[in-house]
């Protein structure tokens, strides 16, 4: 009670405390934001030039690409800023936000050269690819497959993929199927050997009924990827 009453006694006394505190606390944070915010420009632009250069090879030259970044009037979870990718695929084009312009093939390869650049800067040592490469196909198949692989020689790429490219540049590959039952339907990966390999990949490029060219086409793509 003693305690109690003593404390009571000096309730201005505290709350004067702790309105200095949290003055200091939010002096700390608007300081560490405004820091945040400088390194945030700064890697913006160091990673959008990179970027770019990873789209000029994955056939777009024109490509512009930029972190727009504006300042909310009230510190948030991330700071001051909020951050948004823009975009241009052509000449004479207007920068738009990734979302509202870029088309699925556009965006995957973005998405793939975005994750190719930040492997550089951080520790991740596995990285999931659920169809990155949708939308695209042929030569530009071929060249974030090439991307991929590259990546792979300082991470795991995990890539689930129906294009015969990308499977042909993986050091293994896993068939995911399912069977069914009356009651049930169970879902199945396999790795496949060499031979099973050139059958799948055969199949992906020219369905169930494949033909002595698809098994060509097959082999070619191993050999090309073993390169």
């Amino acid at each position: 009670m003693t305690e109690r009453l003593t404390n009571i006694g000096h309730l201005d006394e505290q709350i004067v405390d702790l309105k200095e505190g949290i003055a200091k606390a939010r002096k700390d944070l608007q300081d560490k934001a405004e820091k945040l915010s400088k390194k945030r420009v700064k890697a913006g632009f160091l990673l959008g030039k990179e970027i770019k250069d990873r789209l000029v090879h994955l056939g777009m030259p024109d490509a512009r690409l930029e972190f727009e970044i504006s300042r909310n009037p009230e510190l948030g979870i991330s700071g001051y800023d909020q951050v948004e990718l823009m975009f241009q695929a052509n000449k004479g084009g207007q920068l738009l936000p990734l979302n509202k312009i870029a088309s699925g093939g556009e965006t995957s390869r973005v998405t793939l050269a975005l994750k190719a650049s930040m492997t550089n800067y951080n520790m991740i040592k596995t990285i999931i690819l659920d169809e990155i490469d949708a939308g695209v196909s042929g030569e530009m198949a071929l060249k974030m497959a090439q991307l991929m692989k590259e990546m792979s020689k300082s991470m795991q790429i995990i890539s689930i993929t129906h294009l015969p490219q990308v499977a042909s540049m993986a050091q293994k590959q896993f068939k995911v199927y399912k069977t069914s039952n009356d009651d049930n339907t169970f879902t199945h990966i396999q790795e496949l050997n060499k031979e099973e390999r050139i059958q799948e990949l055969a199949e992906m490029l020219s369905g169930k009924n494949f033909t002595k060219e698809a098994i060509a086409n097959a082999k070619a793509l191993l050999k090309t990827a073993s390169v």
